[in-house]
C-alpha cells in the first residue's frame, strides 16, 4: 500500500514536470515561429537573465550586461531592460542630430578620451 502511493505520487510528479518541459518547447517553438528567433538564441537570452539575476544575488550589485564568450572567438552580449532602453535613448539622441552637432559631439569626447588620467575631466570656464 505505502509503496504504490510512493510509486503514485512519483509518477504524478514526473507528469507534472513532463508537462512543464512540453509546455516550455512549446513557447520556444511559438516565438520561434512568431517572432523568427532561433531556439539557440531563445536559450542564450534565458542563460543571460539567469547569470543577471545570479550575479545581482551575489554582489548585491544589479548586472547591465552578460557577454557570454565562446571557443570559436564567437561572443553574445545581452543587455539588461533598462541598459537597453538607455542605448535606445542615445541612438535617437544622436540620430536627431545635424552633421555640425555630430563632429561638434565627437570633438567633445574624443578630447575627453585623450586626456591623461591626472587631469580633471572637466574645463574651468571663467566668465569676461
Amino acid at each position: 500500500m505505502i509503496t504504490s502511493t510512493i510509486y503514485l505520487v512519483l509518477i504524478l510528479i514526473g507528469a507534472i514536470y513532463s508537462a512543464y518541459q512540453a509546455t516550455c518547447w512549446l513557447l520556444m517553438l511559438w516565438t520561434r515561429l512568431r517572432y523568427k528567433q532561433s531556439f539557440k538564441t531563445q536559450l542564450l537570452k534565458k542563460s543571460a537573465i539567469k547569470l543577471m539575476d545570479a550575479g545581482k544575488k551575489a554582489t548585491s550589485v544589479k548586472v547591465e550586461q552578460v557577454t557570454i564568450y565562446y571557443d570559436d572567438s564567437q561572443s553574445h552580449t545581452f543587455l539588461s531592460e533598462n541598459a537597453a532602453q538607455q542605448v535606445r535613448s542615445i541612438l535617437q539622441f544622436h540620430q536627431g542630430l545635424n552633421e555640425e552637432s555630430r563632429q561638434a559631439l565627437k570633438t567633445t569626447i574624443d578630447s575627453i578620451r585623450n586626456k591623461p588620467s591626472g587631469q580633471p575631466q572637466h574645463e574651468n570656464v571663467v566668465g569676461h
